[in-house]
């Protein structure tokens, strides 16, 4: 949570020293609370400090801060709902003149509040609240925090336009930005012009963010190379493509990278991002073998990222891509090793039983069909990978049992309520075939018949083809 430099808890001697005017209930139930908290048992200090804040004079200083530290326990708790609540209650305007009721107090306590709202995965709520803590004292720094986590919301929401005022409304609330020394400058100030460029970008004002930039790096630097990466996407969104990507290989060469199977010790944390963006950028291009070299080493380096097993797929697909059948299968294998359960298993076992089938590898092929089909029935590779098996089992048939088989896996695709109308005609005609040369003429017709109930043209033409048939094998009308 943020803290604005304030501690989260009071010791036991800070609680005697708070205890003030509170009666001597309160301040034994206080410090309780604070040698519990001390302690870790957040579960007893938060109790105790909410008795102790009842016990004290409604609304004094003493009973505000014992309330405070009852919502900060009931976050450490992850009870974020509660701890909301509790700090909404201390940000609501009191009448003792005592109490710290001033803008800043009120805005840390509403960017608490937010803060534990939006970890409790209400969006709504958390908005309002960095909202209000803006609106209470945007140059305090609990309003400015609130300002850049409102920001950040909207982006994530797709409302780009939004956050780009907010970050400007933060950036105007801390002057011209001086140049970022040793210490980083202004951090909130740069983080604050950073995400406007960011928000620029997402909303393709490329040219906008691009002269933004300077301003966001003079005020905080760039250690994250976030500022580079944003400067990369702007050259790219301005069709200044070569650019890019020089400034990309220049901001990877920078990165030491002493092993080849850890991140890099002085890494920045936008590296990964820009390591990826290169690799598709290659991949979009066609420089396949570079884009399989880039997608590989972000696998390796970054295996923790939640790209990482997209990349592998892609690295694969990009030796697919450059013809290196051979290639694809082990990088597939490995994917599957190293992530068994991730999303991108399905579409890469698909490509590892196209690689195998382009080496003339059928049965092998048929394998990877049967393996996919058995464990992702539902996924959307399936009918492809149904097809697939089947023409394996063709190319490879000596007997009528491989044309069985093979016409199995068209018939599995066929009863699919997802295959299109040309696909259904084309595996109609396999069907037929397979059937045919298994000996079954009848059920080689039947299947052409049911084409036909969907495709006339196309059952008679395949008719035609399969069997000598004039076209009109099928006239309108012929089939109910």
């Amino acid at each position: 949570m943020v803290r604005a430099g304030k501690r989260l808890f009071l010791s036991v001697a800070a609680a005697l020293l708070a205890c003030g005017a509170a009666g001597s209930g309160a301040h034994d139930l206080a410090v309780a609370a604070a040698a519990a908290a001390k302690g870790g048992d957040f579960e007893k200090s938060a109790s105790l400090f909410r008795s102790a804040a009842q016990a004290a004079p409604k609304g004094g200083e003493f009973a505000r801060g014992c309330l405070e530290r009852a919502a900060e326990s009931l976050y450490r708790l992850g009870r974020h709902p509660e701890a909301a609540s509790a700090f909404l209650e201390l940000a609501e305007p009191v009448r003792d003149e005592t109490a710290p009721a001033d803008g800043e107090f009120r805005a840390r306590m509403l960017l608490f509040a937010g803060d534990a709202f939006e970890r409790a995965g209400d969006a709504r709520r958390a908005g309002e609240c960095f909202a209000a803590a803006v609106e209470s004292d945007v140059y305090a720094p609990a309003g400015a925090e609130a300002a850049l986590r409102q920001g950040a919301m909207l982006e994530r929401l797709g409302k780009f336009e939004d956050a780009e005022r907010v970050y400007s409304r933060v950036a105007g609330s801390r002057g011209a930005p001086a140049a970022a020394g040793p210490d980083g400058g202004d951090a909130v100030l740069g983080r604050a012009l950073l995400g406007r460029v960011r928000a620029l970008c997402c909303a393709g004002s490329f040219g906008q963010a691009e002269e933004a930039l300077p301003n966001a790096i003079a005020a905080g630097g760039d250690p994250d190379g976030e500022a580079a990466y944003l400067a990369i996407l702007c050259r790219q969104g301005l069709g200044r493509g070569d650019e890019a990507r020089e400034a990309a290989e220049r901001f990877l060469a920078e990165q030491s990278n002493p092993t080849d199977g850890a991140a890099p010790a002085s890494a920045k944390r936008f590296a990964p991002d820009i390591l990826y963006w290169l690799a598709s950028c290659r991949y979009s291009q066609g420089a396949f073998a570079a884009a399989q070299k880039s997608f590989a080493r972000f696998a390796t380096i970054y295996p923790d990222r939640p790209e990482a097993p997209g990349a592998m797929l892609l690295a694969a697909a990009a030796a697919f891509r450059d013809g290196r059948f051979a290639e694809t299968s082990p990088l597939v294998v490995a994917l599957v090793k190293a992530y068994p359960d991730a999303a991108e298993v399905p579409r890469a076992r698909l490509l590892q039983a196209k690689a195998l089938a382009n080496v003339a590898r059928f049965e092998d092929a048929v394998l990877v069909c049967d393996d996919l089909l058995e464990r992702f029935p539902d996924s959307g590779c399936a009918l492809e990978a149904a097809v697939l098996r089947g023409d394996a089992l063709r190319a490879v048939s000596g007997t009528g049992d491989y044309f069985r088989e093979a016409a199995l896996s068209y018939a599995v695709a066929l009863a699919r309520g997802d295959i299109g109308p040309e696909l259904y005609a084309a595996c109609s005609g396999k069907l037929a075939r397979c059937l045919l040369r298994a000996g079954d003429a009848i059920g080689a017709r039947e299947a052409l018949a049911n084409l036909a109930k969907r495709d006339r043209r196309a059952a008679a033409a395949a008719a035609a083809e399969i069997f000598g048939a004039e076209p009109e094998m099928f006239p309108a009308g012929s089939v109910q």
